[in-house]
């Protein structure tokens, strides 16, 4: 037990020694300065010494582009990149949705009550002994590119664009004889026709109201 004590008390002993560094003139040996140290001084120092490099190394890196010498580390080039794309990832997800709607909407636009479209409602409406060509006429408006067109207008059509140089559909369908499918509404034009910025806000206006019934 006493031999164990003195081993631990040499070992202490051995760390708090002093020794004294001197720095002396090559020429004259002449003392220049001095200074005292003990092995746990010297392990302290070279503690704190190590720590220091380490803290301003990680700082150095962390807060200037030197970490975009790091092999793995994306530059700030890519960084951006992968940024803007992300933007633009989420724009063509909202584009997408809009355009999901927008399809839904035109669905159930043409789907009527118990799953009968417009296009068979309307076609219950009209006598093809009477006149081939049938438009929708709506708020006594009548609408030259919403109708019924029957397949067997296909030649006088084609020859009425090649030879007779028809282009308006109005003109045309005057000619032919087109009667009117009647729609009544009396919230709003069923097929309220959208040409310029006032008329889109009308439109959405007219949306609000609706949605609020």
């Amino acid at each position: 037990m006493g031999k164990e004590n003195n081993i631990n008390k040499t070992w202490k002993g051995k760390l708090l020694d002093q020794y004294r560094m001197i720095i002396v003139n090559e020429k004259t040996f002449e003392e220049q300065f001095y200074f005292r140290l003990s092995r746990l001084n010297l392990i302290i120092l070279l503690i704190l010494l190590i720590s220091s490099i380490m803290t301003g190394t990680f700082f150095l890196i962390s807060s200037t582009p030197v970490k975009e010498f790091i092999p793995g580390y994306p530059s700030s080039e890519l960084r951006l990149e992968a940024i803007k794309n992300t933007f633009l990832l989420d724009s063509i997800i909202d584009i997408t949705k809009k355009q999901d709607k927008f399809l839904e909407s035109i669905k159930s636009a043409l789907l009527g009550e118990n799953d009968e479209t417009i296009i068979e409602e309307y076609k219950s409406k009209i006598n093809l002994n009477e006149s081939l060509l049938y438009f929708v006429k709506s708020n006594e408006k009548r609408h030259n590119i919403f109708g019924l067109w029957s397949v067997k207008l296909i030649d006088t059509l084609e020859k009425d664009l090649v030879d007779n140089n028809y282009r308006k559909v109005e003109k045309w369908a005057d000619k032919i004889g087109v009667k009117i499918i009647n729609i009544k509404n009396d919230k709003f034009d069923s097929f309220f026709n959208i040409n310029t910025k006032a008329d889109l806000e009308d439109a959405n206006k007219l949306l609000k109201e609706y949605k609020n019934d």
